[in-house]
C-alpha cells in the first residue's frame, strides 16, 4: 500500500467517523410521563434511561427508541428511579430507587442503590440507605470497584466495597446536604456537586478510598441546579444543570473548573452521558408533575437528543 493510499484510507476513516457523531440519531422513550431523571451508556453503545414510573428503558445501537427493559416487580423493589449508572467492569446497572417525591412516603418503601445484569436486565442485588428521610440520587465507580452514593436529603455518600452485603456511610456533612451528581475522572480523583448550593467539590480520598475532606473549586461559570454528573474523558466531566437548562464541558485543573456549555435545547435537563464524542440529554420538564396549571397537561416525548461535545461555546 503506498503512502497516497495509506493517507486516503486515514482520510475515509477520520470522516467516518466524524459522520458519526456528526448524524449520531436522537433517541425517544418509548412512553409517556417518564421525567427521565438520569441515563447512562454502556461500552457497546446501549443507552438506558430511569422514568419515575420505575421503569429502566434501554435503546440499543442504532436504534432511535428506548423501549422499557427492566420493570419494578417484588424481587427488586424499585419505585422512583433516580441515578442509573451503567458499568461495565463489574457487568452491573446500578440505579437509585426513591419512594417518590411529594406527599405521604408509601408504607415500606426505602430508598436503595439497586445493581442488575448489564447484559440480561436480572437482578443481582439491593442496598438498602439508612434514615431517616434518604434520598439515593446518583451512583459512581471507582477503578477499584468500589460504589458509592450521592444521598441527598442528609448530605451524606455512601459506599459499597465489592462483596459487600451493606452500604458504609463515608461522610455526613452540612456542605453535602443537596448534593446531587458524583463522578470520578480517569485519575480515579471523586467529585460531586450541589443542586441546591450550587458548588462543586473534590471529595479528597486515602489510598484505601476512604473519605479524608472537602474541597470546594473554583467554577469558571455560575451553576444553576447542577445535577447529573458523568465522565468524558481524562480530566473532563460532562455536567446536566436543571435551572440553566443546558448540559456542560468541565474541564478541571487543580482546583479550577473551566465550564463550557454545549448545544441543545432543553428543559430542565437532569441527565447526561456520552457515546464517543457525542453527549446525550433529555428534557426532565418535572414542572409538569407539580404545578397545577401543567399537572393534567401532556408534556410531549421524552426524547435523549445527541449533542456534539466538540460543539463547545
Amino acid at each position: 500500500m503506498n503512502i497516497r493510499t495509506v493517507a486516503l484510507v486515514g482520510t475515509v476513516i477520520a470522516l467516518g467517523l466524524a459522520s458519526a457523531s456528526a448524524f449520531a440519531r436522537d433517541v425517544t422513550i418509548d412512553d409517556t410521563k417518564v421525567f427521565t431523571e438520569s441515563i447512562s451508556a454502556d461500552a457497546a453503545g446501549n443507552l438506558y434511561a430511569g422514568s419515575t414510573k420505575g421503569i429502566v428503558f434501554r435503546a440499543t445501537p442504532g436504534s432511535d427508541k428506548a423501549v422499557a427493559w427492566i420493570k419494578p416487580d417484588d424481587s427488586n423493589k424499585i419505585r422512583m428511579l433516580l441515578g442509573v449508572v451503567a458499568h461495565d467492569a463489574s457487568n452491573t446497572l446500578w440505579v437509585c430507587s426513591i419512594p417518590g417525591f411529594g406527599g405521604p412516603p408509601t408504607p415500606g418503601a426505602d430508598s436503595a442503590a439497586v445493581a442488575f445484569d448489564l447484559k440480561t436486565g436480572a437482578f443481582k442485588a439491593r442496598y438498602v440507605l439508612p434514615g431517616p428521610n434518604a434520598t439515593c440520587n446518583d451512583i459512581t465507580v471507582s477503578q477499584q470497584g468500589k460504589v458509592y452514593i450521592a444521598e441527598t436529603s442528609g448530605g451524606r455518600i455512601f459506599s459499597i466495597a465489592p462483596d459487600a452485603r451493606d452500604v458504609k456511610l463515608e461522610v455526613q456533612d452540612a456542605q453535602l446536604n443537596g448534593i446531587d451528581g458524583i463522578a470520578f475522572t480517569a485519575d480515579n480523583i471523586l467529585y460531586a456537586n450541589n443542586t441546591r448550593a450550587n458548588t462543586f467539590f473534590r471529595v479528597n480520598r486515602d489510598g484505601n478510598g476512604n473519605y479524608q475532606s472537602l474541597t470546594r473549586l473554583n467554577v469558571s461559570m455560575e451553576f444553576k441546579g447542577p445535577d447529573g454528573l458523568r465522565l468524558y474523558k481524562g480530566n473532563q466531566l460532562l455536567q446536566a444543570e436543571t435551572g440553566n437548562n443546558r448540559i456542560a464541558l468541565l474541564t478541571i485543573n487543580g482546583d479550577n473548573v473551566d465550564v463550557k456549555p454545549l448545544g441543545g435545547s432543553f428543559q430542565g435537563p437532569a441527565a447526561v452521558t456520552h457515546i464517543g464524542d457525542t453527549a446525550y440529554s433529555v428534557s426532565g420538564m418535572i414542572n409538569y408533575m407539580f404545578d397545577p396549571k401543567l399537572k393534567d397537561q401532556d408534556p410531549g416525548p421524552f426524547i435523549m437528543k445527541a449533542v456534539p461535545i466538540g460543539a463547545a461555546k
